[in-house]
């Protein structure tokens, strides 16, 4: 997970800059304060407890469902503006209308992943679903899963891996005996890569589908041993950038720079820096960001949401499907 955090970090810091450099925000420079949670729902009560005392004008954060779900009630309670990188539903589903999303959810993503295998499907195909029993991967897969139903598509069976397995020899093993055609995972980076090395390295041939988690140039590294802000002005600005300062860049930068926009957009527009007018301001605006033109329904989940379906190839991944 920490590579996932520089990633956020290294385009939340860019958006700061670049905001900063035409004047800042109502007259006044933005500040990052930087937490790490770890991910550990304990961890992120904690942390949103030392953040709420601190009354900042308002909160990036958490990255993992989990986090963001335990720490939610306390910058609620606190009535400060947050943005999220979590996907899980259950987190829009509350009494949380200072919450906002970045990104979908995961029943989007999920429904969106199963049409595209279920679209480019030009004969019959064994599917197999596996998740990594956290929240994010388990939702995922439970939503893959229903659209394949849905569809009329046979998934042959779902199974899960476990957070930090290294070995997954008898699972490629079973996907080859089973003759699987397509894998949908519902499994981090580490160790999605980590399977994918290995079905190659023992000849299985089949096609693997991740969800917004393998989007890193980390999984190339580790598994190796139509709109992409890449290509936008914005996008490739941010990218050399980036390059100079030897930072991380990958989906999650570009998320990371986004969500600072929204903010400094939503902080523009309520013309104030008191949370219930900036909390205001992100349910009722329209805020052009380095992701395109972005708003909010009331549950601070963003309208008219669906995912890009990219491809790994040669050590990077470009758009292949605009996901409907």
């Amino acid at each position: 997970m920490a590579a996932f955090g520089e990633e956020v970090r290294s385009g939340a810091e860019a958006a700061v800059e670049a905001i900063n450099a035409r004047g800042g925000v109502l007259g006044e420079k933005l500040v990052l304060d930087f937490y790490d949670d770890a991910c550990n729902p304990a961890q992120a009560v904690s942390t949103a407890n030392k953040i709420a005392a601190r009354r900042p004008i308002a909160v990036f954060g958490n990255f993992c469902s989990a986090a963001t779900l335990a720490a939610a009630d306390v910058y609620t309670e606190a009535n400060l503006p947050q943005i999220t990188l979590s996907s899980n539903p259950k987190i829009t589903q509350g009494n949380h209308k200072n919450l906002f999303r970045i990104l979908g959810r995961d029943d989007q993503e999920a429904a969106d992943l199963a049409s595209y295998v279920i679209q480019s499907t030009l004969q019959t195909r064994r599917i197999a679903i596996l998740d990594d029993k956290g929240t994010w991967g388990v939702g995922l897969a439970d939503h893959a899963l229903k659209t394949f139903q849905q569809a009329g598509a046979t998934v042959a069976w779902r199974d899960s891996v476990t957070s930090g397995q290294k070995d997954f020899s008898a699972l490629v093993t079973r996907l080859k005996n089973d003759s699987i055609t397509d894998v949908v995972l519902g499994v981090y980076l580490m160790e999605s890569a980590l399977l994918v090395r290995q079905a190659r390295e023992q000849g299985y041939k089949g096609n693997f589908y991740g969800g917004d988690a393998i989007q890193s140039p980390e999984f190339w590294k580790i598994q190796s041993g139509v709109y992409d802000p890449r290509h936008t002005l914005a996008g490739q600005k941010l990218a050399e950038t980036l390059k100079k300062r030897n930072k991380p860049l990958s989906a999650y930068s570009f998320h990371g720079y986004a969500a600072l926009e929204v903010l400094s957009h939503a902080i523009k527009q309520a013309k104030s820096k008191k949370s219930s007018d900036i909390i205001a301001a992100l349910h009722k605006g329209s805020f052009d960001t380095m992701l395109g033109k972005l708003t909010y329904d009331a549950q601070g989940d963003l309208r008219d949401y669906h995912f890009q379906i990219f491809k790994w190839h040669d050590g990077d991944y470009a758009p292949v499907s605009v996901a409907k």
